[in-house]
């Protein structure tokens, strides 16, 4: 309930692109109400199976609609990793790639420091940071 509470301070803003990681579907139909025209709704968190997603004004999908604002809903499609299985695999990759790897990750810290990595990523000095527990 807290989180509609805080959609009311965006209720005038609108958005290029809003992420979810609740899953939440009461909060993806607000997130879809704070897309600008071509705006990207990415849902990361997954809704529970059998949820129900409600929009207001879905015809801002359908091409060819005069309404059509070009919105897109991404959903990512995460889970379904085996680590027992596909964690060698992944490995393997990163080795076999590692100069792409080194550039996706800009620094290394501890768990202590994450508030110094959310720091450098805000202020544009970083762009992935691997935490070592």
């Amino acid at each position: 309930k807290n989180n509609l509470i805080n959609f009311k301070k965006l209720e005038n803003t609108v958005y290029d692109r809003v992420f979810d990681t609740t899953g939440d579907t009461n909060l993806l139909s607000k997130g879809f109400d704070l897309l600008n025209k071509n705006g990207e709704l990415v849902i990361i968190g997954q809704p529970k199976v059998g949820s129900i997603l409600k929009l207001k004004d879905p015809l801002k999908f359908i091409k060819g609609n005069k309404k059509n604002d070009g919105l897109k809903l991404i959903a990512t499609d995460g889970g379904e990793f085996n680590p027992d299985k596909d964690l060698k695999k992944l490995l393997s990759i990163c080795k076999k790639k590692i100069n792409l790897f080194k550039k996706i990750v800009t620094d290394e810290m501890s768990l202590e420091d994450i508030n110094k990595g959310i720091k450098k990523m805000k202020n544009g000095d970083s762009f992935r940071i691997i935490i070592n527990f």
